[in-house]
């Protein structure tokens, strides 16, 4: 790895790791640099901006989500299974990352515009995966056969909304389990052909 490579990672991690626990708004470059041990200007020559940093960071963390989803999602085993085991994942992994910090929520959904547009393309992907998923299940008849596995989409992953961000209330992993659960059950009544 080359030194600048290896000084952006550590800038990230650091910036991460603040943005977390004081959030967007309290966390300012210069503090990113005094944690990181280099100089406001080094920052700078990584990073445009603060909203440079935190779209950076709202990346890395959609796209590790969106990994592990895809991952379930194309493993081996019954359509009804994965598209289960991914909503359960998916659910698992925001309420894990409410355990990271105070704001930690806050890197993957928020009002601030780089957030928003990492969002947004998460949300894409999201989509298309479960999408993918509803149509196997569909053409391997596990799936009801629905006439827009797009729309379909999408209302399996409003079901879902309440364990995602923005949380109304801070995630409790205990309480979780059960209501996705119960959620799992509706929801896969519902695909059944």
């Amino acid at each position: 790895m080359s030194e600048n490579h290896d000084r952006r990672r550590m800038i990230l991690d650091v910036a991460e790791r603040l943005l977390e626990h004081y959030g967007l708004s309290k966390t300012t470059v210069a503090d990113i640099a005094r944690e990181a041990a280099i100089g406001v200007g080094t920052v700078y020559l990584e990073f445009g901006s603060k909203d440079d940093i935190i779209g950076q960071v709202a990346r890395s963390k959609h796209r590790a989500i969106l990994e592990h989803l895809d991952a379930v999602a194309t493993s081996d085993g019954p359509v009804t299974q994965r598209l289960r085991s991914l909503l359960g994942a998916r659910a698992r992994l925001f309420v894990e990352l409410a355990s990271c910090g105070t704001h930690a929520p806050d890197l993957v959904h928020c009002r601030c515009d780089p957030v928003q547009q990492s969002w947004r393309e998460y949300q894409r992907a999201e989509h298309g995966i479960v999408s993918r998923l509803l149509r196997e299940g569909a053409e391997v008849g596990e799936l009801a056969a629905v006439s827009d596995p797009d729309r379909a989409a999408r209302a399996v992953l409003d079901a879902y909304a309440a364990f995602a961000p923005p949380f109304r209330t801070r995630p409790n992993f205990a309480e979780f389990e059960p209501r996705v659960e119960a959620m799992h059950e509706l929801v896969m009544r519902g695909l059944r052909p």
